[in-house]
């Protein structure tokens, strides 16, 4: 049984502290990936931790959860970060030595398994944050002819809203200065050199 919805966690490191507990169901240590996030850098950059190398997992025999003890304190400057990554398989087979409907059974259970693998199929092609933002949210305004899409975050949702200007435009315009710009040097530089040549 679930009790929980969660298969995510993240939490600051100190660099004291070792353990860091999770609260959802994971069947064996394989289970979790385990990541520390560096925080000196801009976007912040994970680093997957290799199980019973940077870390170990103990799973609670009382309740869902357990805890991720590191080898090395986790520092000031990173997060700890595990999620729950259970392979898209349907391992269990049902004994056929009763009145139990195992074929049905087994057939229902692989059935399931086939729509979550034709769902992640259709999730791997999406463009998604990693697991680890804290953006928790994302609204997007409806779409405007030739308009950029203009990214506005506000704590932890990000709304994606029209530019206000045609990109192409923007760009023709600032091509167009520029060359402006090029042209009025080059002019500049040959009255500097006529000029030049007068005085000689």
């Amino acid at each position: 049984m679930l009790t929980t919805d969660d298969n995510k966690f993240l939490i600051d490191g100190d660099g004291v502290n070792k353990e860091f507990p999770f609260s959802f169901k994971i069947f064996k240590p394989e289970d979790l990936l385990v990541y520390k996030i560096d925080k000196t850098t801009t976007p912040y950059t994970p680093h997957l931790q290799t199980l019973n190398t940077d870390y170990t997992v103990e799973i609670s025999r009382v309740s869902d959860g357990g805890k991720v003890i590191f080898t090395t304190a986790p520092t000031l400057d990173e997060q700890v970060f595990g999620k729950r990554v259970i392979p898209l398989t349907q391992p269990t087979q049902i004994p056929t030595e009763s009145n139990f409907p195992e074929a049905i059974v087994e057939d229902a259970l692989d059935r399931s398994m086939m729509i979550c693998q034709q769902l992640q199929e259709q999730i791997n092609r999406t463009a998604m944050l990693p697991s680890y933002s804290e953006i928790q949210s994302i609204i997007v305004e409806p779409p405007v002819d030739n308009r950029a899409m203009v990214w506005q975050i506000d704590g932890d949702t990000a709304y994606i809203k029209n530019s206000n200007n045609n990109p192409d435009d923007v760009y023709i315009l600032a091509k167009q200065e520029s060359e402006i710009s090029t042209a009025n040097r080059e002019q500049s530089e040959i009255i500097l050199d006529q000029v030049k040549a007068n005085r000689e």
